[in-house]
């Protein structure tokens, strides 16, 4: 239940001091009114978030005569309009501005529910934001979460506005709203935090089922056994054997050292997730290291590779490493013959708060079909004898990606390269503490 109004200090006029008394029995049937739509929105189920915001905006416009009302998100010295409701639409949700050009700067300054009846009288009158919408009196309303700012509930008026107690009434049914949205938002924040606990939980289930199933029916026998007897046998009879037979045993010795490889991948597939993945992480600190690990290859076969400009995540250095390392290793094992690779890594912004990276090769390229299978365990397309390798690298890169929240996918075609694309979440979503430089073992 909202409580009631009152004219405690955390409302004031900015320019006049705390709020005037207002008398709200002589007003409780406009009161009891106000309130009733307020938890009305507040009990109504709406389709989506913005739709609810929305509603708030114009039940505040209707009380406060307003004619702009604005929702926003701060991150530090950001400012994001999340909904609106402005005059032609001036300002609409998804636009963002330097903080300290707003006028939501004093509200988050003051911590408090704000109202300037007369900006011109202040020094916020020269903000960019205040003649953005030809404002001459605001009310603002912070929403605090853990002693933070994140957002707030604005209403703008494009006339000034007396001092009076109806104004005061009026800024302390702001409040009330802005105490509903603030907490609504919370919720929000939640639940979408607890969605994303429950796809990670799921996916490190799935990844535990496949690592059992691979230890179970793929490597019950010991390839070190295997290669003991192989080479017991070569160095005692390796002469007496015919042609065909030495072919035969060099074949086994292949097989188990291959399995032998996938026993040391299958290894590593089961750490990813278990170490931290609150950390800072520099994207260009770790490409550059994956590099290193990989840089006799490199050099060999003369590959050229652009690095753009790649922004900081969150997530666990070491691991983005190996997802790096595993695609510039795909990416130079399946080249083009005679044809130097050529490599290309950039960023972009998915949406707020997730930023696509994008890795780009020349090479021979595969079916865009595969996309399900090539990330599968064991999931080699090519021949082992022709390519050798453990078909891990990119089941790795798969569980990577999956831990730290995003999603992995390729466009390709035979001959024409191989573009993956993976998702990242963004250090602000998720602030922890810088990585250590990522080093090569």
């Amino acid at each position: 239940m909202v409580d009631p109004p009152s004219t405690a200090p955390n409302r004031e006029f900015a320019d006049g001091g705390n709020l005037p008394s207002v008398d709200f029995r002589g007003r409780f049937e406009r009161f009891s009114q106000d309130l009733e739509a307020i938890m009305a929105i507040h009990t109504a189920d709406h389709a989506t978030v913005n739709e609810k915001l929305r509603d708030y905006i114009e039940l505040g416009k209707q009380i406060t005569g307003f004619e702009n009302g604005f929702v926003s998100r701060i991150e530090g010295q950001d400012y994001f309009v999340l909904e609106s409701s402005t005059v032609a639409n001036k300002l609409a949700a998804g636009a963002s501005f330097a903080l300290c050009d707003t006028l939501c700067m004093d509200v988050v300054n003051r911590r408090r529910t704000v109202c300037h009846a007369r900006l011109k009288k202040t020094d916020l009158y020269a903000l960019p934001g205040r003649a953005f919408l030809d404002t001459e009196a605001v009310i603002g309303t912070p929403f605090v979460v853990n002693d933070e700012v994140v957002g707030t509930l604005t209403f703008c008026s494009t006339t000034e506005q007396s001092e009076d107690d109806e104004l005061a009434y009026r800024v302390n049914i702001v409040h009330l709203i802005g105490e509903q949205v603030g907490k609504y938002l919370e919720t929000v924040r939640t639940q979408r935090e607890l969605t994303r606990m429950n796809k990670l939980l799921s996916q490190r289930s799935q990844a535990v089922e496949e690592f059992t199933f691979a230890t179970t029916h793929d490597l019950q026998e010991s390839p070190r056994s295997i290669l003991q007897l192989s080479s017991f046998i070569e160095k005692r009879f390796g002469e007496q054997l015919p042609v065909k037979a030495r072919k035969k045993l060099q074949r086994i010795h292949e097989v188990a050292q291959r399995m032998q490889q996938q026993i040391a991948a299958i290894h590593k597939y089961a750490q990813i997730g278990t170490g931290a993945h609150d950390q800072v992480v520099n994207l260009n600190k770790v490409v550059r290291a994956a590099q290193r690990r990989i840089r006799e290859r490199i050099r060999e076969s003369a590959a050229e590779i652009e690095v753009a400009p790649l922004p900081e995540v969150h997530g666990n250095a070491r691991e983005l490493q190996m997802l790096f390392e595993n695609l510039l290793d795909n990416a130079l094992h399946f080249s083009k013959k005679n044809e130097a690779p050529r490599i290309q890594i950039r960023a972009s912004t998915a949406e707020p708060g997730l930023h696509e990276i994008t890795f780009r090769d020349e090479g021979v390229g595969m079916e865009n079909s595969w996309n399900d299978l090539a990330f599968r365990m064991f999931g080699q397309l090519h021949d082992a004898r022709k390519a050798p390798g453990t078909g891990f690298g990119l089941t790795l890169c798969r569980k990577i990606v999956n831990v730290h929240g995003g999603e992995i996918w390729f466009e390709s075609a035979p001959q024409q390269g191989t573009t993956f694309f993976f998702t990242l979440q963004d250090d602000h979503e998720h602030p922890g503490a810088p990585a250590d430089d990522p080093q090569p073992d």
